[in-house]
C-alpha cells in the first residue's frame, strides 16, 4: 500500500511541476513591451502585418532621448504606404514607451513613412 501512495505522490508532484511549465503564449502576447527590450521589439517588428510585397529586414532603436523611436527597415518591391498605419497601430499597442515608429527602405535607407503616438 505504501508503494502505491509513494507512486501516486510522485505522479502528482510531476503533474504539478509540468502544469506550471505550460505554454504561456497568450500571456506573452498580451504583455507590454518596452522599447529597450531588444529581443521582444525585434520579434514584434518581424511579425507586424506588412503590406504585400514588403517584409521586415532589421530595426534600429533610438532610446537616448524621448520620444523613443523604432526605425524599421523593410525590403520592398515598390514604395507604398498603404497598410503601414496598421503596422504602426499594432506596434504602438504593444510597445508602451515608443513615441515614434518610422519605416525605411532597406535598399537606400530612405524614409517611407513615420507615425507618432496619438
Amino acid at each position: 500500500m505504501k508503494k502505491y501512495v509513494k507512486t501516486f505522490l510522485c505522479l502528482l508532484i510531476c503533474l504539478v511541476i509540468f502544469a506550471g511549465c505550460g505554454n504561456k503564449t497568450d500571456e506573452a502576447q498580451n504583455q507590454t513591451i518596452f522599447i529597450g527590450d531588444n529581443s521582444k521589439v525585434v520579434q514584434l517588428a518581424s511579425n507586424l502585418p506588412y503590406p504585400e510585397g514588403m517584409g521586415y529586414d532589421h530595426i534600429e532603436i533610438q532610446s537616448q532621448n524621448e520620444p523613443y523611436e523604432l526605425k524599421v527597415f523593410v525590403t520592398t518591391d515598390e514604395v507604398k504606404t498603404a497598410g503601414l498605419q496598421e503596422c504602426a497601430d499594432k506596434a504602438f499597442e504593444k510597445v508602451h514607451n515608443m513615441g515614434i515608429i518610422s519605416f525605411y527602405n532597406q535598399e537606400n535607407h530612405q524614409l517611407i513613412q513615420s507615425f507618432h503616438r496619438k
